[in-house]
């Protein structure tokens, strides 16, 4: 069971990818409010979501933000004569792929996303720092119930445990 308040550190720190998701997919719906990549107004749809539920301190925008990260690795596109047109390509304002072309079929992978998923990590760790964790799976007839922590918390830098004796 983990419980606490984290530090004001690590939630202004834990806001940047929801704020990034947020910026970012509101700008890339302005982009193609034309219609010309609908899964990219998908997308930027669900990374909004995923940051006014952050904000509201709703859980639910976890999964909505993997979802969004997860939703813009994929860059598939055909060359037409009228130019490339996306098949599903949802990065949104900021991409970086790589790709090759087979028979007029772009694939490529947004390598972006990769960047986000390390700020989702962080996001996840900074939503820890400054809780109280207690371990109560380790009972009386455990073999190691004696020598493991039952309770350990970290105000500020410094870290207290409490053992079990006895």
């Amino acid at each position: 069971m983990i419980t606490g308040i984290p530090d004001s550190r690590s939630q202004q720190w834990g806001r940047v990818l929801p704020g990034i998701a947020t910026v970012f997919s509101a700008l890339a719906l302005y982009n193609y409010s034309d219609l010309s990549n609908i899964s990219s107004l998908i997308v930027s749809l669900v990374g909004i979501a995923a940051g006014v539920l952050f904000f509201k301190g709703n859980a639910l925008y976890r999964p909505m933000l993997l979802v969004w990260i997860y939703a813009q690795f994929p860059a598939i596109s055909m060359n037409t004569p009228a130019g490339v047109q996306p098949l599903l390509d949802a990065g949104q304002i900021l991409t970086f792929k790589v790709g090759i072309t087979l028979s007029g079929i772009v694939f490529k992978v947004n390598l972006v996303p990769f960047a986000f998923l390390a700020l989702y990590r962080f996001l996840l760790m900074a939503s820890l720092v400054g809780k109280r964790a207690t371990i109560s799976s380790f009972g009386a007839d455990s073999k190691f119930g004696d020598g493991l922590p039952m309770e350990a918390s970290s105000p500020g830098a410094s870290i207290s445990v409490t053992t079990r004796t006895g």
